[in-house]
């Protein structure tokens, strides 16, 4: 029996950690385009702002917006409030991506094609760049990795060395997708960047190539008609994820997995959280302008949100596992697993503010305020269902969280 016990409540930890906690910011389209956010755990959809944007980025205390093709200025919001304190001008910003925290850098509609801010010093333009030869077209798309910068443009990619403040390479495609050629992503894939592009010919093809970050040189990892890669493609340490979810390419083995139910049915993976390695997925016609995430084979609850065009993970604190060393010394559950109460002990007086019952996705299943010293406390969980449950406790000490199970 406590071989069972110990069992429940190791896969009841794992399964905490497996889930997103943190934001998900989305931008949207539409009659009001609009910065929004989900929140994990808890799954609840919130709208910031009403915002034209077309990206985003994130350092420590900052979002930032890029109000996108042909418009000046990149929104700052604050990351605890989320509210807009600043906006940096002289941008022409359609896309955007940080280095080293505090320093923003922009591909711009309008020459010079790369421009870097510091954020820590008012936002000072440290240093621009323009190469008349490889500029043409306004940047496609932008991808910054350790101290390089990495612009498409055209049918090219310029690496542009960061700390030098110059351009170190051009890189040419084989494909002559600036013609035709729209929905062309740049994303990480370790010693490997990744350039995703559609181009027209009469008919939508599609490429996957890498590109080795140290030799430059271009591998074609897959060409293929009929794919419409709607989303940029979503990097892990060892897939690609692109087109229809979970359709992706192995880093690793060198090769295409494809998905084959017809696109109307599937997801499409938008982002990925690396503390809980789970991909965030956009739905199909079975689950239009609906989020999920996935991971270990399942998925969860879908969130309602509205058309989606670019989104960004920016992880959060997990109170079950930072206060792990708190939950020890001051709370005791008890019995556990349980059939109908919950007893919950202090070793002494806490002034509480309330008591929260989730379920292993986050969402709320009990909630009480009290603002009184208490050290003792019971809860009826006849009600639940079996299976795995976390109880959090907001003290005036901080905020302590313990699983248990219903038997």
């Amino acid at each position: 029996m406590k071989a069972i016990f110990t069992l429940l409540l190791l896969l009841l930890s794992a399964s905490l950690i497996a889930q997103p906690e943190g934001k998900l910011f989305m931008l949207q389209q539409g009659a009001l385009p609009s910065l929004s956010y989900i929140q994990y755990p808890g799954d609840t959809y919130q709208q910031v702002d009403i915002v034209e944007g077309n990206d985003l980025a994130a350092n420590e205390d900052n979002l930032l917006v890029a109000r996108g093709f042909g418009a000046d200025g990149v929104y700052v919001y604050d990351l605890a409030t989320l509210t807009r304190n600043d906006t940096i001008t002289g941008t022409y910003a359609n896309w955007i991506d940080m280095w080293e925290d505090e320093k923003l850098v922009v591909a711009s509609s309008q020459a010079p094609y790369l421009r870097v801010f510091d954020l820590a010093n008012n936002n000072q333009l440290l240093f621009s760049l323009l190469d008349t030869s490889v500029l043409t077209y306004a940047p496609g798309h932008l991808l910054v990795s350790d101290d390089r910068a990495y612009v498409l443009l055209q049918d090219r990619v310029v690496v542009v060395d960061l700390d030098l403040e110059d351009t170190l390479a051009v890189v040419l495609t084989p494909h002559p997708f600036h013609f035709g050629g729209q929905n062309a992503y740049l994303t990480d894939g370790g010693d490997k960047f990744y350039l995703n592009v559609e181009y027209a010919t009469g008919a939508i093809r599609s490429s996957l190539m890498s590109i080795d970050k140290l030799t430059l040189a271009v591998d074609t990892a897959f060409h293929f008609e009929g794919w419409f890669n709607q989303y940029p493609p979503v990097g892990t340490p060892d897939k690609i994820y692109v087109f229809e979810f979970e359709s992706h390419f192995d880093i690793i083995g060198d090769s295409l997995y494809l998905f084959t139910r017809p696109s109307q049915f599937v997801d499409y993976a938008i982002n990925y959280d690396p503390k809980s390695e789970a991909i965030f997925t956009y739905g199909g016609t079975l689950t239009p302008n609906t989020v999920r995430y996935y991971h270990n084979g399942m998925f969860s609850t879908p969130v309602s949100a509205p058309t989606m065009t670019n989104s960004l993970f920016v992880e959060g604190t997990s109170t079950a596992i930072d206060d792990g060393e708190l939950i020890a010394k001051t709370l005791q559950l008890f019995p556990n697993p349980t059939v109908d109460r919950i007893n919950l002990t202090f070793e002494s007086p806490q002034m509480i503010h309330e008591v929260r019952i989730v379920d292993t996705k986050g969402r709320l299943l009990l909630h009480r305020s009290y603002e009184q010293w208490m050290s003792w406390m019971k809860f009826d969980v006849s009600t639940l269902a079996h299976g795995g449950y976390f109880l959090e406790v907001n003290t005036a000490e901080g905020k302590v969280s313990s699983p248990f199970v219903k038997w």
